[in-house]
């Protein structure tokens, strides 16, 4: 499938584009916080997404060559939730100020690494979504972003010029649904999958996690510096 009918098909990927364009284009406000490595996710995000979808619509690649795989995709995006949640979980980890919810956080990620570990011996790791390790990942990352907004009082005040702020209420809207999603995917046939649209319920909600990003970008104020020791 060509570059252009990928994006006319999946405008998640469209959405990713622009996060990304606004992630540079916003960088001076944030390039020494810890927010710094962002744009490098986003266009991981990006990558993997696209490398995704050519795999499954193309016969041009893959990257499972047994017989009647060769579509499956589960592998690199296996390894992107990892980084993923890694990420978000040491995100919050320094953006949280009181010390249990820093261990909570610090907790959760380790939990995390151990399923991540685990999983693999229930499903195949090149072949099946993870969906423990994206259970116990969403899990702490929607409850990492909930300890935010408590820390920040929501979005009042200045809260809603905090980009962070914005990127959490993307990933509370998009993360409840994630693993639920897959689980349907895993265990349920696809005519349940193709009843209930959960591929067009996906793509609204990628769409609308990282329009959130994107006015995090637009209306964030300059982020404090990481203090150096």
């Amino acid at each position: 499938m060509a570059f252009w009918l990928l994006l006319k098909t999946y405008p998640s990927l469209i959405i990713y584009l622009i996060a990304l364009i606004f992630s540079i284009l916003s960088y001076k406000k944030y390039f020494d916080s810890f927010l710094k490595y962002l744009p490098i996710l986003i266009g991981y995000t990006f990558l993997t997404e696209f490398l995704g979808l050519f795999i499954r619509e193309s016969d041009a690649i893959a990257i499972i060559y047994s017989q009647g795989n060769e579509y499956l995709n589960s592998l690199i995006f296996n390894i992107f939730d990892i980084f993923f949640f890694l990420y978000f979980l040491f995100i919050y980890w320094k953006a949280l100020d009181d010390a249990r919810q820093k261990k909570w956080i610090k907790n959760g990620g380790l939990l995390f690494v151990l399923v991540s570990i685990i999983n693999p011996f229930f499903q195949s790791f090149s072949l099946e979504p993870q969906i423990y390790s994206m259970l116990i990942g969403s899990f702490f990352i929607i409850s990492a972003a909930i300890l935010y907004f408590k820390q920040v009082n929501g979005f009042k005040g200045e809260s809603n010029r905090k980009l962070l702020s914005w990127v959490s209420l993307g990933l509370l809207i998009f993360y409840p649904f994630y693993p639920i999603i897959f689980f349907i995917v895993i265990y349920f046939d696809d005519a349940l999958y193709r009843m209930l649209h959960l591929n067009i319920i996906h793509q609204i909600l990628i769409c609308l996690m990282y329009c959130c990003f994107i006015i995090g970008f637009i209306r964030m104020n300059r982020m404090k510096p990481i203090q150096k020791v």
